[in-house]
């Protein structure tokens, strides 16, 4: 049910989409809901939905920093090469080799995008990959 709901309001939200831009507008923005809502409801619109947005990415953000370093726990628990992850921290009730790890790569990745042009753009090309193959691994295992 879950997952029915969420394809039907992804499909909503694009017919919204395509009724209120079209395909032109669509693909002329850079920020489609906010085009959208620019359209729909002006600029306070446009400031809600952003609003929204930022909120997202952070519940995300905060979401794949624990469960990133938990996983990252858990992999070190059963490796013998990167047992050093597999260390908890009783005083602070976490995995904090696996945390300082994970903050290393991702400040290694902005550094990254901070010495070459496109910045963002090259990190996501160098972490794609990497993602959707876990996501193919992730619907292959189940």
């Amino acid at each position: 049910a879950s997952l029915g709901l969420v394809t039907a309001l992804y499909l909503l939200v694009n017919v919204a989409y395509l009724r209120g831009l079209g395909h032109a507008g669509m693909a002329g923005s850079e920020a489609v809901a906010a085009g959208l809502m620019a359209r729909a409801l002006g600029t306070g619109g446009v400031v809600a939905i952003s609003v929204l947005i930022a909120i997202s990415v952070l519940t995300s953000a905060n979401a794949t920093v624990l469960t990133g370093a938990r996983t990252d726990y858990a992999f070190g628990r059963d490796s013998v090469l990167f047992n050093g992850l597999g260390k908890w921290q009783a005083r602070a009730n976490t995995p904090s080799r696996a945390l300082l790890v994970q903050g290393a790569i991702t400040l290694a990745l902005v550094g990254l995008g901070a010495v070459t042009r496109q910045g963002f753009q090259t990190m996501v090309e160098y972490t794609a990959p990497v993602f959707w193959l876990f996501f193919l691994l992730t619907g292959v295992s189940l």
